[in-house]
C-alpha cells in the first residue's frame, strides 16, 4: 500500500464505523413501553371533568324522570298524558345514554392522541396498552411507564407544552 491511500482507507473505515454506531444508537433510543390503560383512563383529568358533567346532567334527568314516574302511577292523568310521560321518560333515558357514549368517545379520542404524542416525544417504537383483560400475562415493571403517561396526558390536557 502506498502512503497516500492509507488515510483514505482509514477514513472510509472510520466513516462506516461512525455511521453504524449512529444507526445502532438511534435504534437503541427507540424503546418498547407498557401502559396500564385502565389506570391511565381513570387518572385522566378530562375523563374526571366529563364524569362530573355527566353526573350533574344525570341528577337533573333523575328529577325529571321521577316527576314522570309520578304521572305514570297517578290516577289523575289521562291515558294520553301517561303515554306522553312514558315517551318523554324513554327519550330522556336514550338522551343520557347517547350523551354518556359521546363523552366516553371524546375522552378516548383525546387520550389516544396524547398517548401517541407521548410515544413520539419519548422516542418509543411501540406503546403497548394493557387493559386488565389478560392481553399481557407478564410485563417487566421497567417497561411500565403508566405514571409518566398519566402525568403527561394531564399536563397536555391542562395546556402545558
Amino acid at each position: 500500500m502506498n502512503r497516500s491511500s492509507v488515510p483514505a482507507w482509514l477514513a472510509l473505515i472510520i466513516a462506516v464505523s461512525t455511521a453504524v454506531y449512529l444507526i445502532v444508537q438511534k435504534t437503541n433510543e427507540k424503546k418498547f413501553v407498557f401502559v396500564d390503560m385502565i389506570e391511565v383512563y381513570n387518572g385522566f383529568e378530562f375523563k374526571k371533568v366529563r364524569e362530573q358533567t355527566l353526573q350533574a346532567e344525570n341528577n337533573r334527568l333523575i328529577r325529571r324522570v321521577d316527576t314522570l314516574n309520578g304521572v305514570l302511577v297517578s290516577s289523575g292523568f289521562s291515558p294520553l298524558q301517561k303515554e306522553y310521560a312514558q315517551y318523554e321518560k324513554d327519550s330522556l333515558i336514550h338522551y343520557f345514554s347517547e350523551l354518556s357514549s359521546q363523552y366516553e368517545g371524546e375522552v378516548l379520542e383525546q387520550l389516544n392522541k396524547y398517548v401517541g404524542d407521548y410515544g413520539r416525544e419519548h422516542h418509543c417504537m411501540m406503546v403497548f396498552g394493557g387493559q386488565g383483560n389478560g392481553s399481557f400475562m407478564y410485563v417487566d415493571s421497567s417497561l411500565n411507564v403508566t405514571p409518566d403517561v398519566i402525568q403527561y396526558v394531564n399536563e397536555k390536557y391542562a395546556g402545558k407544552p
